[in-house]
């Protein structure tokens, strides 16, 4: 990767809040949360599923033997991705399941740290956005949040 994008994806993992992170300070939180019909804890849980999945993270690089680190894109993309695709999801008001924070916060931090953890077994070395898309492709069917069964009997499955 040139450094000037690894440069950049450092700043945005670690510059990234949810929208909904600081209400006061964000204008864009109160329009996103209004047009998503989210009220203030359920805003909230966003905010704490944006901690969860940096504590997966955090947990994940900390495990990594020396042959591997976590690029910032490999970051940035468990960042957004768990917090847009599966966090945002589970706490919309359209959700029918009702929310367990605990099993919820449990199973994002393990996925998470399966999927680093995967992606530095299949390539030591730099693990990147890349790699972690590949193994989440792979794993997705295994991983902890489908058990909760927010999307069905089957992660994959379609129900009309």
């Amino acid at each position: 990767m040139r450094r000037e994008f690894y440069d950049i994806y450092k700043d945005l993992s670690n510059s990234y809040q949810a929208i909904f992170g600081f209400p006061r300070l964000r204008p864009r939180y109160i329009i996103r949360r209004v047009l998503l019909g989210l009220d203030v804890a359920q805003g909230s849980l966003v905010r704490w599923g944006e901690r969860w999945v940096r504590e997966g993270i955090d947990s994940a690089v900390a495990d990594l033997d020396d042959r591997s680190t976590l690029r910032p894109d490999g970051k940035h993309f468990l960042l957004t991705n768990f917090v847009e695709m599966i966090v945002l999801p589970i706490v919309h008001p359209g959700n029918p399941i009702p929310v367990d924070r605990g099993e919820l916060r449990d199973a994002i931090v393990e996925d998470v740290r399966t999927l680093v953890r995967t992606a530095g077994e299949r390539r030591p070395g730099e693990i990147t956005g890349g790699d972690v898309l590949k193994v989440a492709a792979e794993l997705w069917d295994r991983l902890r949040i489908n058990e909760l069964r927010f999307w069905g009997a089957r992660a994959n499955a379609v129900v009309e």
